[in-house]
């Protein structure tokens, strides 16, 4: 697959992670009323002694302690390596795996930036899960950087035969950066 190619399917996995986050806050749930076989529409309960979840204040006490630049840039490199990362398994020779990861990302620095997510998302269980699931490619990737020639059909079996599933295990991560305040 060219570079190209990957290109366009990142865009499209980016266009979609954004539609899905910036998508609908309407809490309002259809109900049907017996008496009259209408449907009422009402809004859902907010509570008063939580903090609203929308508001800037819930925001900024889930954000206080993470180190926003460091997120946001982890993050930005993560979506390229993570790209990079399902497109490996088609390159047979690992010694190739070295020249094409330093020409594209960051390769070399993914495991650090998926431990930064770790500390910034660390609350999120959906980014949590994302976040292990890439320890656990990385973990291959490494491998086939250091030589382990297996690491390419170990990789492919890891992330499995849909491409667009595999890029979609970013999506968490993505949702969850709505969160950092800064």
């Amino acid at each position: 697959m060219s570079i190209r190619q990957l290109i366009r399917i990142g865009s499209i996995v980016l266009l979609a992670c954004t539609v899905v986050a910036c998508g609908s806050d309407d809490d309002t749930t259809a109900s049907g009323d017996s008496s009259s076989g209408g449907v009422v529409t009402t809004a859902a309960a907010k509570s008063t002694t939580a903090p609203d979840a929308d508001s800037g204040d819930a925001k900024k006490a889930a954000s206080s302690d993470v180190d926003c630049p460091a997120a946001k840039d982890a993050l930005t490199k993560l979506i390229v390596n993570w790209q990079l990362v399902v497109q490996l398994p088609k390159t047979d020779d690992v010694a190739e795996w070295s020249s094409t990861a330093s020409s594209i990302g960051t390769l070399s620095d993914f495991g650090d930036q998926l431990d930064t997510l770790a500390a910034a998302f660390g609350d999120d269980a959906g980014a949590s899960a994302a976040i292990d699931y890439m320890q656990g490619a990385n973990a291959i990737v490494e491998k086939g950087m250091g030589g382990d020639t297996t690491a390419p059909a170990e990789l492919g079996t890891y992330l499995g035969d849909d491409l667009a599933t595999a890029l979609g295990k970013k999506t968490p991560l993505l949702m969850a950066s709505d969160s950092l305040d800064c």
